[in-house]
């Protein structure tokens, strides 16, 4: 496939030699040739005289929700699920529970809690987040923010947060990286998806209602449910055990020709 300048201007943004970069690269790629071949039908439309500016809207909408549309909608799949990814694994980074018979360790925590309500108030929280020991944090975030004196959820939530950078700097620098690559490609499907709207000439409240029902992709369900068959940006299939989810909204189709059908494919060169 040709990949316009515009858009190996953006692929080029990219981080470069970490995993997530190639599938990146790929759902780029399709969507903005997706973009580009709709606009170029949008073009070819308009220089055939056999169709009246009515007809050509027509015609150009429905190329959009039967082909173009779900080109892009297919692309951006990568990308949705590497966001969520990354977001799961956030999600994951919990307070680790203290072991409440070690008593020693609980009357240091006291300790703590007692040396910070002391403090300042102007002056508690900044003395809080700037700390390194992570043994003042833990005390915190393992009571009550009251305990400590904290007042306010904004507050409590920036003392979570440090305790969560100083206990898991690895996986907090690995899902930076990742979100690093994930966030030029959301970006890109952005200008993709704008690109596409623009050539359409809708307002963005309707273009999302057209949409809407072709960027919700339902998983395909194979093996009879027990596995969705995921087709990425290049053609090729990959497959994972399907979960409640993907039973409870998953399709079936009766052959390959049916599913690229279904997905716009069925004319795809």
């Amino acid at each position: 496939m040709n990949i316009s300048p515009r858009t190996q201007t953006l692929i080029d943004r990219l981080p470069k030699n970490h995993p997530l970069t190639p599938q990146m690269r790929d759902a780029m790629i399709a969507a903005h040739a997706a973009s580009e071949q709709f606009s170029g039908h949008k073009i070819a439309l308009a220089s055939d005289g056999r169709r009246t500016p009515i007809g050509q809207r027509d015609e150009l909408r429905a190329a959009l929700t039967n082909k173009y549309g779900k080109q892009l909608a297919r692309a951006a799949q990568p990308v949705l699920r590497a966001r969520k990814e990354i977001n799961a694994r956030r999600a994951a980074l919990a307070i680790k529970s203290v072991d409440k018979t070690d008593i020693a360790a609980a009357l240091e925590r006291q300790e703590i809690r007692a040396w910070v309500r002391q403090l300042d108030l102007g002056v508690r929280q900044s003395v809080v987040l700037a700390t390194k020991d992570r043994r003042i944090l833990e005390a915190l975030v393992t009571a009550p923010p009251e305990l400590s004196g904290i007042t306010g959820a904004s507050a409590a939530l920036e003392i979570e947060n440090r305790y969560i950078e100083l206990t898991y700097p690895d996986e907090l620098a690995a899902i930076e990286e990742m979100n690093a690559v994930v966030a030029e490609a959301e970006a890109s499907m952005h200008i993709a998806r704008n690109e596409m709207r623009s050539t359409i000439d809708l307002h963005p409240h309707d273009f999302d209602e057209l949409m809407k029902p072709i960027e919700t992709i339902r998983p395909w369900l194979v093996d009879d449910g027990r596995q969705v068959c995921e087709v990425g940006a290049d053609g090729r299939p990959t497959y994972r055990k399907a979960n409640e989810t993907d039973l409870a909204d998953g399709v079936r189709y009766e052959n390959f020709e049916a599913y690229k059908r279904a997905q716009g494919l069925a004319d795809a060169a």
